[in-house]
């Protein structure tokens, strides 16, 4: 959304606040949110480790997705997360692959099942129900004409 305004293709499962509350029903006790930007996005993934994890942060402990990619042209990965942890003193924890039904989760899969209105799919591949936030606005009330009630939400 940073780097390609241009493409609408792409689709947030959570805003930044639902994720803030996720982590924090999970026992999340601080989290930080770097804003994304263009500059952020040129940083090797060295500089990253270096500058922002262990110098800003003082990193301890990080827990990344099997296929997890970070760094400038997304080139970082659980590899270089690995080799200078006993430099810095960090530990590295992978998370494996899930599998649900032999399929591997995933957020193009959980996109695809959400796009198919397959919601017991995409609850399942979450780990929770899927949900959305946003402020109930007035619409055309053709809720009221079909018999259901219906919601125009503002992300």
């Amino acid at each position: 959304m940073i780097l390609h305004p241009e493409d609408e293709s792409i689709k947030l499962i959570n805003t930044i606040n639902e994720k803030a509350a996720l982590l924090e029903q999970l026992g999340v006790d601080h989290l930080i949110i770097t804003p994304f930007s263009r500059d952020f996005s040129n940083q090797s993934a060295e500089d990253y480790i270096r500058d922002v994890l262990v110098n800003k942060i003082g990193t301890k402990k990080i827990v990344i997705g099997y296929d997890h990619r970070f760094g400038k042209d997304r080139r970082g990965g659980l590899a270089d997360l690995l080799h200078p942890a006993p430099i810095y003193g960090y530990e590295v924890i992978e998370i494996p692959e899930q599998d649900i039904n032999d399929v591997a989760v995933s957020s193009t899969r959980i996109r695809e099942a959400l796009l198919q209105a397959n919601i017991e799919l995409a609850n399942q591949f979450l780990g929770y129900p899927f949900f959305i936030t946003g402020k109930v606005i007035r619409g055309d009330q053709i809720g009221r004409q079909i018999g259901y009630p219906t919601a125009n939400i503002r992300g």
